[in-house]
C-alpha cells in the first residue's frame, strides 16, 4: 500500500511539473500584450488538438517548427483588421476551411499526416495541408537513398526531425519553447489517467 502510494505521489508531482512546463509555452512576454490586446489571449492553439503517434514528435515538431503553436481562428477575415504585426513570430489558422485541395500523390512513401490524430477535426485541414509533400523514413540513411523518388518540394522527415530534400539535408534540434510540448501532452494524459 505504501509502495503505491509513494507510486501516486511520484506521478502527481511528475503531472504537475509538466503541466507547468505546458503553461509556459504560451508565456511570451513580447507577444502577450499584442495578443490580448487584439483578444487573442485565450484561442486555443494548434498542438492542443492534435496527437502523433509516439516516436514521431520530434518529426512534427521539425516541420510544423512555429506553426505547432499556431492560434486556431474562426475566420481569417478578421485577420485584415490588424494594423500591427505581432512582435513576435506568431502563426495563425482558420478553422472554417474545408478540405479543397488535393491529397498527396501516391509514391511509395509513407505521408507524415498518417501518424496524426485530431480531438478537434476542424483543425484537419490546416495540418493535412501543412504536411502536404512531407513523408517519413526510419533512418537517415534510408532517406538518402529515397530521395530520389521525391516529387518537387517533398520532404522526408526522420523520428529525429532531420528533414532530407531532394539536393538537401536539414539537420533537427529543438530550438524553442515549442519543443517537446507533444511528448508532454502524451505524458500529462498517461500521468491523469494513471492517477485515476
Amino acid at each position: 500500500m505504501q509502495e503505491l502510494e509513494r507510486q501516486l505521489s511520484q506521478a502527481e508531482a511528475r503531472l504537475s511539473a509538466l503541466q507547468q512546463l505546458q503553461k509556459q509555452v504560451d508565456n511570451d512576454k513580447n507577444l502577450k500584450p499584442w495578443l490580448t490586446k487584439h483578444q487573442l489571449d485565450q484561442q486555443p492553439r494548434l498542438w492542443q488538438s492534435i496527437s502523433i503517434e509516439a516516436g514521431w514528435e520530434d518529426a512534427l515538431e521539425a516541420v510544423l517548427r512555429e506553426r505547432l503553436n499556431a492560434l486556431a481562428l474562426p475566420h481569417l477575415d478578421n485577420a485584415a483588421r490588424w494594423s500591427d504585426a505581432p512582435p513576435a513570430r506568431l502563426a495563425i489558422f482558420a478553422t472554417d476551411g474545408a478540405s479543397n485541395f488535393e491529397t498527396q500523390q501516391d509514391i511509395g512513401l509513407t505521408p507524415l499526416g498518417q501518424f496524426v490524430s485530431y480531438h478537434d477535426p476542424k483543425t484537419a485541414p490546416v495540418v493535412t495541408d501543412w504536411l502536404s509533400g512531407v513523408y517519413v523514413t526510419e533512418t537517415l540513411a534510408l532517406g538518402l537513398n529515397l530521395r530520389e523518388r521525391l516529387p518537387a518540394g517533398a520532404w522526408l522527415v526522420t523520428p529525429q526531425g532531420h528533414l532530407i530534400g531532394a539536393h538537401s539535408v536539414l539537420f533537427h534540434a529543438p530550438d524553442n519553447q515549442v519543443h517537446g510540448v507533444l511528448a508532454r501532452q502524451r505524458e500529462i494524459e498517461r500521468l491523469q489517467e494513471a492517477a485515476q
